[in-house]
């Protein structure tokens, strides 16, 4: 029912803009932008692959004020910016992360605000994957090429976006993805971020605890207001979480 609404509706978006800007706005235009759009998704998946291996050579911050600067620069912009950072950080020696942090996954919504991540590193953690709106939901796949530009749009935002807003089946089976993850990067534990009034995932986060309880995969959660102006209590909460996490690496 909701595909079947889609396509109308945007459609309708489509001539509205069209209107209001006085432009024509072509399949071919649509299909180029997507185009673009997915060769910026391979490079930065890129930059995720440099953040969540084995040695790291950035940090989960610094990949987060890079995200964050493509939400504002024009595509054509962003993407010779990306070669050059891609560039940069591939001829960095060292590890950009402290021996023996903590494997962290951070599970939000749209959090485009990259002291989160910073205070995740002060305290003793490194964010090597995440499950977010401006993350890997966004970026973790390209949108598919389609004769008709919209197509492919709605197959990619809503049947492969894994977003509390979706429906993804039922029971704890719509969370295997996320345990899929935890696996792929060895998380050591899960802290959810979730900003006031965003109901699909404050619905969604029980169930979540839940099951990776069940796989004893250790969670935090902070409810936020998006400004994180007590950032101070959150860091306390923070450290005691990683330091949880340390005690129980030592003992296994």
């Amino acid at each position: 029912m909701v595909t079947g609404f889609l396509l109308p509706g945007a459609g309708f978006f489509k001539e509205s803009l069209e209107r209001y800007y006085k432009i024509k706005i072509s399949d071919k235009n649509l299909t180029a932008s997507i185009g673009l759009y997915n060769k910026i998704r391979k490079l930065i998946r890129i930059l995720y692959r440099m953040r969540g291996g084995n040695k790291p050579k950035l940090l989960s911050s610094e990949l987060m004020d890079v995200l964050v600067a493509g939400e504002v620069l024009p595509p054509e912009d962003f993407l010779p910016l990306l070669e050059e950072v891609i560039e940069e950080i591939d001829s960095r020696r060292d590890t950009a992360v402290k021996p023996g942090s903590i494997r962290i996954l951070v599970w939000d919504s749209i959090l485009d605000h990259p002291h989160l991540y910073r205070l995740i590193e002060e305290a003793g953690g490194q964010v090597v994957s995440d499950d977010t709106c401006l993350g890997e939901r966004f970026w973790n796949k390209d949108v598919p090429v389609t004769e008709d530009p919209f197509t492919g749009l709605k197959e990619h935002y809503l049947l492969n976006f894994q977003c509390p807003r979706i429906d993804r089946g039922a029971g704890i089976q719509r969370f295997v993805y996320l345990k899929e993850m935890v696996d792929k990067y060895r998380v050591q534990g899960v802290i959810g971020y979730v900003m006031a009034f965003c109901d699909p995932h404050k619905f969604d986060y029980p169930d979540l605890r839940d099951y990776l309880a069940n796989e004893d995969v250790p969670t935090l959660l902070i409810d936020d207001d998006y400004s994180l102006q007590t950032s101070g209590s959150i860091s306390t909460r923070l450290q005691a979480f990683i330091e949880m996490l340390s005690e129980k690496v030592i003992h296994n």
